[in-house]
């Protein structure tokens, strides 16, 4: 990434200014993504838990299913299991609360880098400029706040164009990987919703995917 800051003589205050800001746009990043993930797994919980509610009630119709009732007893205790165990999961995860403080944290940083600049900017020599104070303030900012991930970085400094120079490739690439690493996140709970969501097409005779299997599983 040292290769992408852009080359220009800098004081030791004005590179701890850059990292003030980089930092700031990390836990921004961060915690945008955790809410949007928080948001999304509440919607995937939903879905699936609607899906449970969905099935038992077409059971109790008299239409013709295509799928015997012990195969469907099957499938609603695995959908059942799997929406308990990811609600857990994001019940352990706070996705909000990390969010919040992670947001809250971004927001001190930039203000103090506010302030350092501003500092910076009236004061007469910025080599000579003891910023020792803003490290320690920086540093107490950081005590029981999670760090960003390598991720969040990458998508960060795309956003200051000021400190960080990308050409077009470089941002469509470090674009691509976040997109890539979050999608990844999510292939497993999206997996499942899309398996629940075959089985209800495949009930009301709209798709045929679910069906075969089962029926090269029969004796």
């Amino acid at each position: 990434m040292s290769n992408n800051i852009r080359n220009m003589e800098v004081s030791p205050s004005e590179g701890f200014l850059r990292s003030l800001y980089t930092a700031a746009a990390c836990r921004f990043t961060a915690s945008s993504r955790l809410k949007k993930k928080g948001a999304f797994s509440f919607s995937i919980t939903t879905m699936l838990s609607m899906g449970l509610i969905f099935i038992p009630l077409m059971q109790t119709t008299n239409l013709n299913l295509p799928f015997p009732n012990d195969v469907l007893n099957i499938l609603q205790i695995f959908l059942a299991i799997s929406a308990l165990v990811y609600s857990v999961i994001n019940s352990q995860a706070r996705y909000g609360v990390r969010a919040e403080k992670l947001n809250e944290c971004g927001d001190q940083i930039k203000n103090l880098a506010r302030e350092l600049d501003a500092n910076l900017e009236s004061c007469e020599s910025k080599v000579n400029f003891d910023y020792s104070h803003y490290r320690s303030r920086y540093s107490d900012l950081n005590i029981d706040v999670e760090n960003h991930s390598e991720i969040d970085r990458d998508k960060a400094v795309i956003e200051l164009p000021k400190y960080y120079h990308f050409n077009i490739f470089e941002k469509c690439l470090l674009k691509s990987k976040f997109a890539m690493l979050t999608v990844l996140s999510f292939l497993i709970p999206v997996s499942i919703v899309l398996f629940e969501i075959s089985i209800i097409l495949d009930m009301l005779g709209v798709t045929n995917i679910v069906i075969p299997i089962f029926d090269a599983l029969a004796p």
